[in-house]
């Protein structure tokens, strides 16, 4: 007869959010996904209507006009079923706090958050510029380490200078 169980879980997925929604600033309204978007990946504001997001194609794009990350949600699929915003989708974004996000290197605490704007790996964090491929979101430090591919951020400034 078995009289115990155990189980391991993740510490924490992409896109979750780490910290109280006091202490959190989320853009509002939500935004429309113009492309397929995973939670955890940065986001910035589309190419053509003022309320569609899309994943960053340029340093200015992530600097100037970033609007921050987009969150996980129970309403939204999971990691292994895709994106979990598909085109024409609400995108839940994070502006300023803390969130677990995706990550195209190894992380270490304390490291800054640069956001990746090439084809490859689009959105996803890093903590240098990589020869051009990525860039800074001023103040924004990593804070903790779960794996190679997946640390929570501090986001403690607006990632864009304008909210509209």
């Amino acid at each position: 007869m078995q009289t115990t169980q155990t189980a391991q879980f993740p510490e924490a997925r992409a896109g979750m959010l780490a910290s109280a929604p006091a202490n959190s600033r989320f853009c509002s309204p939500a935004r429309i996904a113009e492309v397929a978007i995973e939670a955890g990946y940065f986001v910035t504001k589309g190419t053509s209507a003022a309320n569609q997001c899309k994943l960053p194609t340029s340093a200015n794009e992530v600097q100037l006009s970033g609007l921050g990350f987009a969150y996980w949600s129970s309403t939204r699929g999971t990691n292994d079923s895709g994106a979990e915003y598909a085109i024409g989708a609400d995108v839940e974004i994070l502006e300023v706090g803390e969130i677990w996000v995706t990550t195209s290197q190894q992380m270490a605490v304390d490291d800054p958050v640069f956001v990746v704007h090439a084809s490859t790996n689009r959105g996803t964090v890093r903590k240098d510029a990589d020869t051009a491929n990525a860039a800074q979101v001023f103040g924004a430090k990593v804070v903790k380490v779960a794996s190679a591919t997946l640390c929570k951020i501090q986001v403690p400034v607006p990632p864009a200078s304008d909210f509209s």
